[in-house]
Parts: C-alpha cells; structure tokens; sequence
C-alpha cells in the first residue's frame, strides 16, 4: 500500500493553530472524519489518547506519529499538520513536534497502521524529506514531496515493509529526522521552530490586544489634555487610564507566549505587573519611576517575559515524563503557581536594579 493512497490534499493541515497535543489530536481527527476514514470521532480520540497514555508517540525531531487501531475507523487513513511553533509531545529528545501525521486503521485482522507506520518511518530517515515537508506552502506541495519520495525510494512497489522497520525508525530522534545525532537540522526546521513562526504565534495572539489598549490610552491622553467633560469622554478616559496599566504585562505575556505557548501566558502577565510596576518590592510607589512608557520598565518587561517563558517551558519538559493523569493536573494547578512564584521571585531580586535604572 501506498502512503499516497490514504493521505490526500485535503488531509494535510498546514501552519494549523494548536497549543496543545490534544488540540493537535482533534485537528487531526477533523480532517479524517471529513475524508470519511473516521466515523466516530469520540471514540476514535479515546483510542489515540489511550495509546498515548501508553507511550508517547512522539519520535524525537520533531516528529510524532499517533495512531490507533478501532472500530471506530471505518477504512485506513492519514493526516498530517504542520505546527511551526511546535507543540509539547513528550519527546525523548525534549524537542516539541511541528510535523505531526495520524493514522487511523480499522479493528480489523489486518495491520495496515504498522505497515504505514513503517513506510512512513522509513521515508522519515531520509536526508532532507523532513525538512522539505516542513517547507511546502500549499497541501498540494506536501502531497508532491510526499509522492516524490515515496516514488525514489520505492517505498510501495515493492513487497510489505518489515513492522521492525518503524521501531527502528522511531529508536532514535535525530536518526529519523534524517540526521547525524546532535546535530543541528537545516532550515531552521528543528522542533522548536523559526523564531519568525514563534514571533507569528505570540503577535497573532497578543497584538490584537495591545492595539485596543493602546488606543484606549492614546485617548485618555487625548481627552485629558482637551479636558473633555462628558460622560461617553469620561468613561473613555478611565477605561484609558486602566488600559494603560495593562499595556505591559500584555507584552510580557505575549513574550512568554512565543517561548511556551499557553502554559506562558499566567506567569508572563503577573511577572510583567510585578517587573514594571513596583509591587515587586513592595511599593506600589515605585510605579511612578518605572512608569509605562519609560524606557527602563519596557527593559524589565522583556526581562519578565523570557523568565516567566524559559520557566513554564521548563516546568513541561520536567513533567513530560510523568503519567498522563498526573501530568494533567500539574498543568492545570501546580505548574502555574510554580512558575508564576519563581517569576516573582526574580522579579524581587531585579526590581532594584530596574528602579535605579528608571531613576
């Protein structure tokens, strides 16, 4: 069987918004189900994530390949995502996946997923394929490598790939990224992403935001200074005013959102409140030296934003490798407390040095 066969241009998903393995996962299923492979979309994302409680099937570099075999897939299919900014995987490697393929096989004798699975893996090692997946723009692009590849490796018209085939192309990260290990990949085409796809993440997310609150503090500034007296200019300025000191913690959360997606967010906005405006030492007073617009509380900002980002960044890879239910509930309440109380911490410890910078 031919990998061309079960995945169409309609399967792949490019550049697809997910945060997370399971929003990955339910993208997937979406397009499976519209190619009618899946007719129990429920049931099917259980079996996925059950194999996933299993194992991670995450394959280091990037790459992950889940897949499950259920009832709840009518015939055999694949689908595929690009996620530039990569999302958490439990990897061996650390390395979050932007390159994500799902295979769904139905209950039946035979063992398509492992004979894909196979292929696919094979195909994987390949110097440079990887890389130019991740590189296509358009579903029919990745359909062409795809075919191109898989045409120059006889990877189809020859007999059935051997099951062992895909663990050895799962036994190591980089082996099947294509390259030596520990080594860089070309292109910019690592797991964790170009910085101008992180940057993408965190602006589409954020900039938004820090264009409305903006605006509003551009016309407090404005109707104080005209000293306008109705009502609608007097509710717009106060709403300014609150704008204005939402401004930065906005911008350290939209940091810390391009180095760790969701799980950055909390700590990036409480650390950019504490970083730029003086509660960190205890004097909210402090606020008026390192006032929004000074040069040294937008310094602080950044600072608080690559902290509170390198910390939850830090806190998922610690937990990759705990069980799933365990896992859950250490993103859900542990981790964000953590990391926002280590974000504060530092915050405490800069708060001087900003201060006398401001002064």
């Amino acid at each position: 069987m031919r990998i061309t066969e079960l995945l169409h241009a309609d399967g792949v998903g490019l550049i697809t918004e997910v945060l997370t393995r399971e929003q990955a996962i339910d993208a997937l299923i979406k397009l499976q189900a519209a190619q009618g492979t899946v007719t129990d979309a429920d049931r099917f994302r259980a079996a996925v994530l059950a194999r996933e409680e299993e194992f991670s099937t995450a394959v280091g570099g990037g790459v992950a390949i889940p897949h499950a075999k259920t009832d709840a897939a009518s015939a055999p299919g694949l689908t595929a995502i690009t996620v530039p900014w990569g999302v958490a995987w439990g990897a061996s490697d650390g390395k979050p996946c932007d390159l994500i393929f799902l295979i769904a096989a139905p209950a039946t004798d035979a063992d398509v997923h492992l004979e894909v699975l196979a292929k696919l893996s094979a195909l994987l090692m390949r110097p440079g394929f990887p890389a130019a997946l991740r590189a296509a723009k358009t579903s029919e692009d990745f359909i062409s490598v795809l075919a191109a590849a898989e045409e120059a490796y006889d990877l189809g018209a020859g007999g059935p790939a051997s099951p062992g085939d895909a663990d050895a192309g799962a036994a190591g990260a980089d082996a099947l990224a294509g390259v030596a290990p520990g080594a860089s990949r070309p292109d910019g085409a690592d797991g964790s992403a170009g910085l101008g796809a992180r940057l993408a993440l965190g602006a589409g997310t954020v900039f938004p935001l820090l264009v409305a609150l903006s605006i509003l503090v551009t016309a407090m500034v404005t109707l104080g200074s005209e000293g306008a007296a109705e009502p609608f200019a007097t509710w717009l300025a106060a709403a300014g005013s609150a704008a204005s000191g939402l401004v930065m913690p906005v911008a350290a959360a939209s940091i810390a959102l391009v180095i760790a997606g969701g799980p950055g967010i909390a700590p990036g906005l409480v650390g950019g409140l504490a970083a730029c405006g003086g509660y960190a030492s205890g004097d909210p007073s402090a606020g008026g030296a390192l006032a929004w617009a000074s040069p040294a509380a937008w310094l602080s900002c950044i600072v608080a934003g690559v902290v509170a980002g390198a910390v939850a960044r830090g806190l998922e890879f610690a937990c990759r490798r705990l069980p799933a239910s365990v896992r859950f509930a250490m993103r859900l309440a542990v981790c964000p407390l953590v990391s926002i109380l280590i974000v504060c911490l530092v915050a405490v410890a800069l708060d001087p040095l900003f201060a006398s910078l401001a002064g």
